[in-house]
């Protein structure tokens, strides 16, 4: 498929209110945390945040597409007045070419997180995702689960987490809307490399119960943020999704190289 290069215009979603409690005494938040679809991660340090960029995609799409994204969040004191946290994290993808259908894709996160001790949390996640381009009308997923901080000191953070997801996907080609409920797993590393620099990775096993050896979605995740001044910074990433049982017509692997700059306030 010929290389795609896109133009698009992108509207900004309205910023929701500023957050009831704020987590930490400082005006301007850190930026260490991301999610994406049927996965959850919120660090300890966010930050609210619009990003644009470039993302370079290959296996079903191989197309180049612009990308914004638009974070906020909401804290409050929760059980045992432990934190607890909301994040609603929004993503487009535009691709615009003559003769080739559109990549367009959305994704919508709402996820909820509740601090139990130092260690344990729960958590969970209300997703929805379009991408008509590899026969995706909308996809929806409500997940929940527990989760293990097994280190968390400032600089490094490991989180395993453990959950169940009910999941619903609707095509739109000849395919039969599937529902089925999946087995939620997930590895979450971050790491504060220097004041200005941070590196983060995680990988994510999603299964059908009903059919584990057969039907089951990995997601693997590296990236690189630097810190520019207060308020921008630059990120790399590579996003690598393989999923075992496409929408017919799609390749099983899927590759997105994203570079973008960021706006934290």
């Amino acid at each position: 498929m010929k290389k795609l290069i896109g133009l698009f215009i992108f509207i900004i979603l309205m910023a929701l209110p500023h957050s009831l409690t704020a987590a930490s005494n400082s005006k301007y938040m850190k930026k260490y945390y991301y999610v994406d679809y049927k996965t959850l991660n919120i660090s300890d340090e966010l930050a609210k945040s619009i990003d644009f960029g470039l993302s370079a995609t290959s296996g079903t799409t191989n197309t180049l597409n612009l990308n914004g994204r638009f974070r906020t969040f909401f804290t409050f004191l929760g059980i045992n007045d432990k934190t607890f946290k909301i994040l609603f994290d929004s993503k487009i993808y535009l691709t615009k070419t003559d003769n080739i259908k559109n990549n367009e894709e959305y994704r919508i996160n709402l996820d909820f997180e509740q601090s139990f001790d130092d260690d344990w949390l729960g958590y969970g996640n209300i997703a929805w995702f379009r991408n008509t381009f590899k026969n995706y009308d909308a996809t929806f997923s409500k997940n929940i689960g527990i989760g293990y901080k097994v280190i968390s000191d400032g600089k490094q953070s490991l989180r395993l987490k453990f959950g169940l997801g009910y999941n619903y996907e609707k095509y739109t080609n000849n395919q039969e809307d599937k529902t089925y409920v999946s087995l939620n797993q997930y590895i979450e590393y971050n790491n504060k490399i220097t004041p200005t620099s941070h590196f983060y990775t995680k990988i994510a096993f999603i299964e059908n119960i009903k059919d584990f050896s057969n039907d089951y979605e990995i997601l693997s995740i590296l990236g690189l943020d630097f810190t520019i001044s207060e308020h921008f910074s630059f990120s790399i990433e590579q996003e690598i999704y393989f999923d075992s049982l496409t929408s017919e017509g799609d390749d099983t692997v899927d590759t997105k190289t994203i570079a973008k700059i960021g706006y934290r306030f």
